[in-house]
């Protein structure tokens, strides 16, 4: 639930699951990836790397500004 003094209402993130909690630095941030327009709300994508039994695969999160996100449908204050 987000803080509804910053906020026009009660909102709520609704996620699948949330298996982890990570913090990444700049390296791993591929902003390059956005499409540059100013309307985006993708910051960037960030490349993950993990093991999947004998192999690493690479993930991607997709990291967004949920700030401007919620400032654009009118919702923050």
């Amino acid at each position: 639930m987000l803080d509804d003094r910053i906020t026009n209402s009660k909102i709520g993130i609704m996620v699948d699951d949330v298996l982890t909690v990570s913090t990444y630095n700049a390296g791993h941030v591929d902003e390059t990836a956005t499409s540059g327009d100013d309307s985006s709300h993708i910051l960037g994508i960030i490349k993950k790397k993990t093991r999947d039994k004998d192999k690493e695969i690479t993930e991607l999160v997709i990291w967004l500004d949920v700030k401007a996100l919620l400032q654009d449908m009118g919702q923050v204050r």
